[in-house]
């Protein structure tokens, strides 16, 4: 996106040669700048607060159960036809 962002410069209108340094240097300092530096240091700061889930959302999903399961029973039995084609014959 910074790439194209970048051809824009090249324009010969002013406007859109400061629209597209504009539109670089905020995908750039997006990308190095919050994705790799704010999120993952606010991710280790919150801890497991990250991962809090409103009761209703809790009561739903439990840690110990397979995702799309309510039983907490796995949706895959055993003799499924899936799981049998990943197995070496």
């Amino acid at each position: 996106m910074a790439v194209v962002f970048f051809a824009i410069v090249t324009s010969k209108v002013s406007f859109m040669q400061m629209f597209g340094l504009g539109l670089t240097l905020m995908v750039v300092v997006d990308t190095v700048f919050v994705r790799l530096i704010l999120a993952p240091a606010f991710m280790q700061l919150m801890g497991r607060m990250n991962w809090w889930a409103p009761k209703s959302v809790r009561r739903r999903v439990r840690d110990d159960q397979p995702v799309g399961t309510r039983s907490g029973a796995s949706s895959m039995s055993p003799d499924s036809p899936a799981l049998a084609a990943l197995r070496p014959k």
